[in-house]
């Protein structure tokens, strides 16, 4: 009887404060204790939920990215590939343009324009190799000028490129003729870089230095009027005269050379009259 009456005097006394805490409620009142409620979920929603949509957000971000770089840097090669292969054909187209230019007289006897591509100046030979062979129908003793002088003559050829033994080389001989006094000999290598000579001189034929070297046409490989080189020195020795020239074409700077046929120009005009030097 007193447990049934305690319980009843206890919902009264709940009712009673419930109904004190709703008349004597302020404004906002609501608000205030949902928000006692709300409070741990936005507190969840800011540590836990923004980081992980901020994150998927940056990632999404960051594969467009890549996949835009990747694509930039694929149309970057290809430029570069392209801006490559238009430099390279017009350093050639330059190069040979240059060429072909100091060799109109040639043209007839040119067999094609040769990239240099080893070159070899030793003790025991200088020769160069060039990417120009058989397919190119190049043969054995062509002759192998630059500018219109003397580069040296082809010795083997390969399918698909070439070995010209060269001017400085001291089994490169060739008939020479001083431009100025008209002296005769026979031009040799010595195997040094940038220094040959003319031998078989007699000591009564007249030399000058300075003067310039040309060849002389005789022979079945070298045309007449091929600029070789300048007359640096010359002394008597015994009966004959010892000269050293320098060659006009410094090989170890060039990279292109004109292949032509064996002794067809014989009437040309020396390069070196022709330039009136």
């Amino acid at each position: 009887m007193k447990k049934g009456l305690l319980f009843w005097v206890s919902i009264i006394m709940v009712l009673v404060l419930g109904m004190r805490i709703w008349q004597s409620r302020t404004p906002g009142m609501l608000e205030k204790y949902s928000s006692y409620v709300l409070y741990p979920f936005l507190a969840l929603n800011h540590a836990v939920i923004d980081p992980v949509k901020n994150w998927a957000a940056k990632r999404h971000t960051v594969n467009q990215l890549e996949k835009i770089i990747f694509q930039l840097q694929a149309e970057r090669d290809e430029l570069m590939a392209e801006s490559i292969e238009l430099r390279s054909e017009l350093r050639y187209v330059t190069d040979i343009k240059d060429i072909l230019n100091s060799n109109t007289q040639l043209t007839d006897s040119t067999v094609c324009v040769a990239q240099i591509i080893a070159k070899n100046f030793s003790d025991d030979a200088h020769y160069l190799l060039i990417d120009a062979g058989l397919s190119k129908g190049i043969a054995p003793d062509m002759v192998v000028v630059y500018k219109q002088c003397l580069v040296g003559k082809v010795t083997d050829v390969y399918p698909w490129y070439s070995k010209i033994i060269a001017l400085t080389d001291r089994t490169c001989k060739v008939s020479a003729c001083c431009l100025q006094t008209k002296t005769m000999g026979m031009h040799e290598g010595k195997n040094m870089f940038g220094s040959t000579q003319l031998n078989f001189v007699s000591h009564l034929e007249p030399i000058e230095e300075g003067d310039y070297l040309i060849s002389s046409g005789e022979g079945l490989v070298f045309p007449r009027g091929l600029g070789i080189g300048q007359i640096t020195s010359c002394h008597q020795d015994g009966l004959y005269h010892v000269i050293d020239v320098k060659p006009l074409v410094d090989l170890s700077t060039i990279s292109y050379c004109m292949v032509i046929q064996r002794g067809k120009s014989n009437k040309l005009e020396p390069v070196i009259q022709k330039n009136g030097e």
